[in-house]
């Protein structure tokens, strides 16, 4: 093979190369969109369930507020729930809506607060926070 085919035969491999990362750049992100991972589900749910709590994800994500838990979505989903998303996924919303009140309710009268700018939130209610405010990782 002479130097001048060897380096075309580069050029086309750099090429293909080139070209898949740029397939590969676009086609990830929309299947993410198209097909998010359950616990982005899940949060999407939650958020669209309780919007205030959603709104004060909103404003503490912008403020840089690290969530509990370091941001494991599996651990916080564990520790509200006692069961893995999928399960949680498969809960009709008036159910879920009604357990996490009864959770709220409890932590207020067993005094399970978090103090968060002066604000006096249930234990429940701050994780379900720090959940929305963790990102995907």
């Amino acid at each position: 093979m002479t130097a001048r085919g060897a380096s075309r035969r580069r050029a086309l491999v750099v090429g293909a190369a080139a070209l898949a990362a740029g397939v590969a750049a676009i086609a990830v992100p929309a299947y993410r969109r198209l097909w998010p991972v359950p616990a982005d589900r899940l949060v999407r749910r939650l958020s669209q369930l309780f919007p205030e709590l959603a709104a004060a994800a909103g404003g503490m994500r912008h403020a840089g507020w690290a969530p509990a838990g370091g941001g494991d979505r599996a651990a916080l989903i564990r520790v509200l729930f006692g069961t893995d998303v999928g399960e949680v996924l498969a809960q009709p919303s008036p159910a879920l809506v009604a357990a996490l009140g009864r959770a709220v309710d409890r932590d207020f009268a067993e005094a399970r607060l978090a103090g968060i700018d002066g604000w006096y939130l249930a234990e429940t209610e701050a994780r379900l926070i720090a959940l929305m405010t963790t990102s995907t990782a």
